[in-house]
């Protein structure tokens, strides 16, 4: 987890390591009701890391649609640190700088392909329990023909509210969550978003985008001097979630 609240921290400067020992894949089985692969962008636009053979055209549409989420998540750091009245900078600098880290290491940001099963379980049972994204942003394409993702609302007392069930809602949508380094970024003044997802009537497939920080950036805010940000100086993405 992120620290919660210190005003100032201080921390070793970034060093290169081995980029063959960037994890680049995880498969994650929550009981037998879901599994999870995550597919991180390349230099090579039509093409994701790992590349999954099946189905055809999967690993093209993959890194199309990585791009077009990481596009919207930049988008969004860019008007979230206007109005802190802070550069873009202050919030976006730890990212990759075009969603890749280059030809030879694939993006600290991943497509993670969530596949949920109908079978087994009643309708409305908890699939993935309440979390928060070890992340700046989440990016979730919304899938109104197979409806299952919840937020808790604080505003209701912390009341699950169906996100795909919300009148006006299409799959033209996305919803965008606060992840934990943002909250820890601004003081929570952007509080970390609490899914879950629950079983519906029918399997559901989606494919949110964990808009993260590349581990081995460095975070220093004192050019900032703004109390819009956390201050913290010297410290490493990757030491943050130890």
């Amino acid at each position: 987890r992120s620290p919660r609240s210190p005003r100032c921290l201080k921390g070793s400067s970034a060093r290169k390591t081995d980029p063959t020992s960037h994890t680049l894949t995880r498969r994650s089985k929550l009981g037998a009701s879901a599994e999870f692969l995550e597919l991180h962008a390349t230099a090579d636009t039509n093409a994701t890391v790992p590349s999954p053979p099946e189905p055809p055209g999967l690993a093209r549409a993959a890194a199309r649609l990585h791009a077009a989420l990481y596009g919207v998540g930049r988008l969004v750091l860019r008007v979230l640190a206007s109005w802190l009245g802070v550069p873009e900078l202050a919030l976006a600098g730890a990212l990759d700088a075009d969603g890749t880290e280059g030809p030879s290491r694939p993006s600290s940001s991943v497509l993670r392909c969530c596949y949920y099963r109908a079978e087994g379980r009643a309708v409305g049972d908890v699939l993935f329990e309440r979390h928060t994204d070890s992340s700046l942003l989440t990016l979730s394409p919304l899938c109104t023909s197979a409806p299952g993702l919840q937020v808790a609302d604080p505003s209701l007392g912390g009341e699950w509210v169906s996100v795909e069930g919300r009148t006006g809602v299409t799959d033209a949508d996305v919803g965008v969550h606060v992840g934990d380094l943002l909250a820890f970024l601004t003081r929570a003044r952007f509080s970390a978003c609490i899914p879950r997802v629950v079983r519906g009537s029918v399997r559901r497939l989606s494919m949110p985008l964990l808009l993260r920080a590349n581990p081995e950036s460095t975070l220093d805010t004192r050019a900032y001097l703004s109390d819009a940000v956390v201050h913290v100086e010297g410290i490493r993405c990757s030491d943050l979630c130890r």
